[in-house]
């Protein structure tokens, strides 16, 4: 018979040998991370942390981690190889005699500004100390109003499921910083520190001409100025020391293209653009890794442009919207799914995402569907790959996050096999969001 000590004793042996369930809040249950950067507008860059569980259908946590304060951050992009974050300052005012860096040679300062002068857009490099961004590392002017992109060039390639993310080249880490002046009509192109990620004065500046065969379209008054929006390397890679930039100019509906000496910066505007219908308003682009294809997606006519990128010749325009459809929309985002046969594209007005599926011979596009971003006026969409940094069998899970400005909110959603996507997650997020910068998986990065 055993003894009413003896049965307890038993009893918390017995206990101790069964496992606790883990806590959905255990830093168990979400083994894997990523580090999320939102631009928003007028208020601060926000860092969160995304963490996911290991199912096939993964459950989500999004946890706020940090703020930096008083920045209007349109866009930001993260170096690829350095813990640095860069951020445009789209509205901020500069004054010229205050942007001496320890990457700069205040005398040159005065050769490109008026000294005691004042520009309104920059940009501003922050060291990240465990994915925190920490000290101000750069500040500098943008050469030109209202910046509005920013993203290194001069790698090796181009990252597909974030395009102003490059490889480190294979032999060189020569890069520029390129930033896009929205109202100015500028791109600067900026050395960067090999060691510190730092940039340096003088920039390069490129000064887009105004283009006499495009008319001014009456349904929209940014039509006919000169409105850069995105700097995009091809997927050529350095060749013979140089790059080819292509810069979607929102204002005269041309892809303006350039080379760019990797040693000097010095840049040379070549004869042919690409030229997208009239009135279109091309704002990004996004290029396929195994085609001669590219994919510009166009802000005012709410449209996809297919071209060959080697012939520059425009293949197909298609709409993004559903025919349904009846009000104003302008469509801001395109991406391509990583093994090549889907593209989505965000419709801000419409509040919808709109899936193609990519013919592997032509790269023309059908519409698969066309679905609600779950929130109102979605300014960002990116493809996070949670299983980038082991080995890949063709089963990556993967998402892709909606960054909806109005509501404002971040939706998460599955990408099936298939290239549908299903809502997974959804956070209020404590501004509007501009623009996401996600890290790199901690062992590439």
């Amino acid at each position: 018979m055993i003894s009413v000590r003896s049965f307890f004793v038993i009893s918390l042996l017995v206990a101790s040998t069964i496992a606790a369930p883990v806590s959905q809040s255990s830093d168990r249950y979400f083994p894997n991370s990523r580090f999320l950067y939102f631009g928003t507008n007028g208020s601060s860059i926000y860092t969160y942390k995304l963490s996911w569980s290991s199912e096939s259908n993964p459950v989500l946590k999004f946890d706020y981690i940090s703020s930096i304060a008083g920045l209007d951050a349109e866009y930001v992009s993260l170096h690829p190889s350095l813990p640095v974050l860069y951020s445009v300052e789209r509205k901020k005012t500069f004054d010229t005699s205050l942007l001496a860096t320890p990457e700069g040679d205040p005398s040159l300062v005065a050769t490109v500004f008026t000294p005691n002068s004042t520009i309104t857009g920059g940009v501003t490099a922050f060291s990240l100390v465990n994915h925190i961004p920490n000290a101000v590392i750069a500040s500098v002017l943008s050469l030109g109003n209202s910046a509005a992109f920013v993203g290194l060039v001069g790698g090796a390639r181009v990252k597909p499921t974030a395009p102003q993310i490059l490889y480190p080249p294979a032999n060189r880490d020569d890069y520029f910083l390129a930033v896009a002046t929205y109202s100015g009509g500028t791109v600067s192109l900026y050395k960067v520190n090999k060691k510190t990620g730092g940039v340096t004065y003088p920039p390069n500046s490129l000064t887009f001409v105004q283009l006499d065969e495009v008319g001014l379209n009456t349904t929209n008054s940014r039509q006919g100025l000169r409105t850069p929006h995105m700097v995009l390397q091809d997927l050529k890679g350095p060749v013979d020391g140089s790059i080819n930039l292509l810069v979607p100019n929102l204002g005269t509906d041309h892809v303006n293209t350039y080379s760019v000496d990797l040693i000097t910066g010095a840049t040379t505007k070549k004869a042919t653009d690409v030229v997208v219908p009239v009135g279109s308003g091309p704002r990004h682009i996004a290029l396929h890794e195994s085609l001669n294809i590219g994919y510009i997606i166009n802000e005012v006519g709410s449209t996809i442009t297919v071209y060959n990128t080697n012939t520059l010749e425009v293949l197909q325009t298609l709409t993004t919207l559903p025919s349904s459809f009846t009000g104003t929309n302008t469509a801001s985002e395109v991406l391509i799914h990583p093994n090549g046969k889907f593209l989505y594209a965000s419709n801000r007005g419409s509040n919808s995402i709109a899936i193609y599926t990519i013919n592997q011979t032509t790269g023309l596009l059908t519409t698969l569907d066309i679905v609600s971003s779950g929130g109102a006026f979605p300014r960002y969409i990116v493809l996070v790959d949670l299983d980038e940094g082991t080995v890949c069998d063709g089963n990556n899970r993967l998402i892709l996050l909606v960054a909806n400005y109005q509501s404002p909110n971040l939706v998460a959603f599955n990408i099936n096999d298939d290239g549908s996507l299903t809502q997974n997650t959804v956070i209020t997020t404590p501004a509007s969001v501009y623009c996401v910068a996600v890290s790199r998986p901690t062992a590439l990065w």
